[in-house]
Formats: structure tokens, C-alpha cells, sequence
């Protein structure tokens, strides 16, 4: 098996933009692990993406060992970036990032960054690659290559984190890119990937040689999540206060109540649906989206309090205590409306984060509905307070 020497601890170089750096799939399976999209592809000018990875000085010390990493992929007017994240779990978050990316004058740049989150940090410990030694690195036809080594271990390479990259553990590997047009793009490696990255469905450590397959993270709990929510808090809810608000004198019998108490059921229901569903996708309480996460509990929490409150509401004829429950009840439920649709307003935000396709023309839908809802409850507000007489009041609007 051939050797290199050693890398240097001078940072990551580039080179001009010239032929694009050719790198061979032959040996995809016997000496290195290769990911190839679309599978079967036989090199960097042909792949729309091409990882490949092996060991070049094998060591029974791992500090000793050095490994070898491939990259290329299809880019839009030869901008963007290439990226592999080694993962020690199935998920974005506190992983090691490799990536090359095509800066403003047209040279590709190595770089070793990590990701606290669904985001990239330059390791400025490292000067954004000081354990790299570039092999090569170019641009051209649309497309980005590029090849590098560094050793497996290098201790403590974050000095807030003291990390140790280990390559030799094995690793979830996850495959990203971002093409040029985009502020993601324009902002370097530090900016969120085109789609939704794909994950190894194996775990790779720097002796594999396999053929490696990926696919992105099931998503459909965190759908159902959003979906859910959107139900109970944009419709259902709004759909119950309504009926406690406007329509309890324009029936003459209590059906208000009874429609307003099984909606809002319903609404509890389904939100307490919809955080189990985030609670088991995320694996317990997400750091990443602390404002939408916090806002969302509490609103659960005011809504699920709300029956209770009702179950022991005073008589009617209970005076002042009666007159305490109505207000106390009013506005737990006003807050838990309010805080419940800006909890989906970061949702909503949340979910473009994480690679969700909703454009500006999805949020001035959204904004639209939420001024024709706001619109429609102040004119009926006035319609009952000014425009009706007091007979009228009684009768239905």
C-alpha cells in the first residue's frame, strides 16, 4: 500500500482553478470506501457527488496513521461547497466537517470546521485546517474536487471543547453540498446545506472499504409534528374561541358550549400528540430551537390546564368566585391562543433551518392568514360591542 509523509502543521493551501482534479472510483471497494451518487458513477467528472476515503499509513498507533479523503460534486456555476461530517450518532450536532468550498476569487478552499448544530464553525484552533495536508483542489465545468489528508488523531483540537478526533472510531458519515445563488452559498461553508444532507446507513471507520449507501433522516414525525400543531393552533382553537366569544348569546341554546368544550379536548389532544412525536424524533428537549421549544411547552402546558380549570368552575350564581374562574379562564386561554400561534410562527422558521423548502412566498401566505384572522376577529369585536343595539346583542350576528 503506498505512503505519504506525514502531514505538516502548516494550514490548508489552494490552487487556481484548472483542469478538475480527477479522482478514480477503480478501487472503491477493495482499498477505499466510497460513497457515489448516483451510484455506479465512475469518477469526479461524472458523479453529481463522489466521497472517498482510505487508510494510506496504516499504524497500530492511531496517531501514527494518516487518512486520506476525497471529494467532489455537481455545483451551480462552479460556486458552492462539498462537504462529509463524521458523526458519533445518526444526527446533526457536534461533529467534525471536512469540506471544500469555491471562494470569491475562484480558488477552492480546504477547510476543518465543526458543527454545534445544523450549522459550520471554523476551528480557529486549527486556522480552519492545520492538520490538513491539500492534495488538490480545484474547480471547473460546474463542478468542485477535492483531495486531502490529515492524521486520525489529533487531541484536544478545540480548546473550549478539548475534543479528540479520532478517526479511527467509527463514524456516521453525513454528505452535503450547497450550490451558488443562495445566501447559504454566498455565506461559505458556514452556511445551511442545499437539501436536507444524507447519512451513511453504516457506520465507517478509516479501515472501510466498503461501498457505502446513505439516505436522509426519516422525517415524517417531525411532519406529523408541524401538521399537528398547525391543526390545533391555527384552526382548532381558533375555531373554539369563537364560539366562547361570539356565539354563546346567538344560539339560544348552550350548543356553544358544548362545541367549545370538544374542540378544545381535541386541541389538547393533539397537542399533547405533537410534542411526544417531537420529544421521540429529537430524542428529548432540542437545544437547537430553545425559543420555539420553550414557547411550545408552555402553550401545551396553559392548554392542558384548561379543562381542569372548567371541571371545577364555580356555579353560576357563585358570585365573585364565579366571576374569578370566567377571567382566569379567559385569559389562560387568550395567552395560550397568542403564544401558540408565535410558537408556530419559530416553528415555521425552524423548519426552514433544517432544510424544509418553505419560501418567502410560504411565509407571506402565512402572514396573509394570520392578518385575515386578526382582521376578522377586531371587526367582529366591533360588531358586537358598537353596532348591535342591546336587544340585538341577543340575537344571532
Amino acid at each position: 500500500m503506498p505512503t505519504t509523509t506525514p502531514p505538516t502543521t502548516q494550514p490548508a493551501t489552494t490552487v487556481p482553478s484548472q483542469d478538475l482534479l480527477a479522482i478514480s472510483t477503480s478501487q472503491c471497494g477493495e482499498s477505499k470506501a466510497c460513497y457515489r451518487k448516483p451510484a455506479g458513477c465512475s469518477g469526479s467528472d461524472t458523479c453529481d457527488f463522489l466521497f472517498t476515503q482510505r487508510l494510506v499509513t496504516p499504524s497500530s498507533d492511531p496517531a501514527d496513521a494518516i487518512i486520506e479523503v476525497e471529494l467532489a460534486a455537481r455545483v451551480s456555476n462552479g460556486m458552492g461547497w462539498v462537504a462529509v461530517g463524521y458523526s458519533t450518532d445518526d444526527r446533526m450536532g457536534d461533529d467534525d466537517v471536512f469540506g471544500c468550498e469555491v471562494g470569491s476569487s475562484g480558488l477552492v478552499y480546504v477547510k476543518n470546521l465543526w458543527n454545534p448544530g445544523r450549522f459550520n464553525v471554523i476551528d480557529n484552533s486549527q486556522d480552519g485546517a492545520q492538520y490538513l495536508t491539500v492534495l488538490g483542489s480545484t474547480q471547473n465545468n460546474g463542478r468542485i474536487s477535492c483531495k486531502f489528508q490529515r492524521a486520525l488523531r489529533t487531541a484536544g483540537v478545540t480548546a473550549s471543547e478539548q475534543r479528540d478526533l479520532d478517526l479511527s472510531q467509527p463514524y456516521t458519515l453525513f454528505f452535503g453540498t450547497r450550490s451558488a445563488g443562495t445566501a447559504s452559498a454566498n455565506s461559505g461553508l458556514s452556511g445551511r446545506h442545499e437539501t436536507n444532507p444524507v447519512a451513511s446507513t453504516q457506520t465507517v471507520s478509516a479501515s472501510s472499504t466498503a461501498e457505502l449507501n446513505a439516505s436522509a433522516r426519516d422525517r415524517k414525525k417531525l411532519q406529523a409534528h408541524g401538521a399537528l400543531m398547525i391543526i390545533a393552533w391555527i384552526g382548532a382553537s381558533v375555531i373554539g374561541l369563537f364560539l366562547a366569544r361570539f356565539m354563546r348569546k346567538a344560539w339560544d341554546k348552550p350548543y356553544w358550549f358544548l362545541f367549545h368544550r370538544g374542540i378544545m379536548v381535541f386541541v389538547v389532544v393533539v397537542s399533547v400528540i405533537g410534542i411526544i412525536l417531537i420529544f421521540v424524533d429529537v430524542e428529548g428537549y432540542s437545544d437547537e430551537h430553545k425559543t420555539h421549544a420553550a414557547l411550545g411547552l408552555v402553550t401545551v402546558s396553559l392548554a392542558f390546564i384548561q379543562p381542569f380549570m372548567a371541571f371545577f368552575r364555580p356555579a353560576p350564581d357563585a358570585g365573585s368566585r364565579r366571576t374569578v374562574f370566567n377571567w382566569a379562564h379567559r385569559i389562560v386561554g387568550v395567552a395560550a391562543q397568542v403564544l401558540g400561534i408565535i410558537s408556530v410562527n419559530f416553528g415555521l422558521d425552524a423548519y426552514k433551518k433544517v432544510g424544509f423548502d418553505i419560501d418567502d412566498k410560504g411565509m407571506i401566505v402565512w402572514a396573509l392568514w394570520l392578518g385575515l384572522l386578526g382582521g376578522i376577529w377586531v371587526l367582529l369585536e366591533i360588531y358586537t360591542s358598537v353596532g348591535l343595539s342591546s336587544e340585538e346583542k341577543g340575537k344571532d350576528i
